[in-house]
This record gives C-alpha cells, sequence and structure tokens, in this order.
C-alpha cells in the first residue's frame, strides 16, 4: 500500500503530527490523554516517551476547564480555545 500513495497517516495516530509540529514550534499544544480503551498502559508510556514533547502535560480523560479538546485519533489534544 505504501507504494501507492505519495502521503500516508494513520488515523488512530493522527496526534502525532500536531505533536510534531509542536516540537517545531508551529502550534502550542497544552495536554494529550490517551485512549485507553484503544492503548495498553505499556504502549501509552511508549508513545509518551516516544512522540510526546516533555512541555506537554499529559491528562487522564479531562483536563482544566480553561482548555478545549481536539479529537486526534486514539488521543485528545488540548489546547487554548481561540477567542
Amino acid at each position: 500500500m505504501l507504494n501507492s500513495f505519495h502521503y500516508f497517516i494513520q488515523v488512530k495516530s493522527a496526534y502525532k503530527a500536531a505533536l510534531r509540529a509542536h516540537a517545531l514550534g508551529l502550534t502550542t499544544i497544552h495536554g494529550i490523554s490517551f485512549d485507553m480503551t484503544f492503548y495498553s498502559e505499556m504502549t501509552c508510556q511508549q508513545m509518551i516517551d516516544r512522540y510526546v514533547p516533555h512541555d506537554v502535560r499529559i491528562f487522564d480523560a479531562s483536563a482544566p476547564s480553561n482548555l478545549s479538546p481536539i479529537d486526534a485519533g486514539a488521543a485528545t489534544l488540548w489546547v487554548k480555545p481561540n477567542r
């Protein structure tokens, strides 16, 4: 399949693109929460270690009320809402 497509993204891991954009300074992600019905504890920790920048907080299912959720595959990204 990869030989047939110029660009390819796994929908369940769409959050990785946003986290990379954050690491490059192109956007600001304040936190992330992982779908624990999809990830095991061990796999979740691997995703955190490999993809989550140190300045992005890890949340359980919810985050502070001043942040808005963005569904990004098997994770929710938490950002400040646009005003």
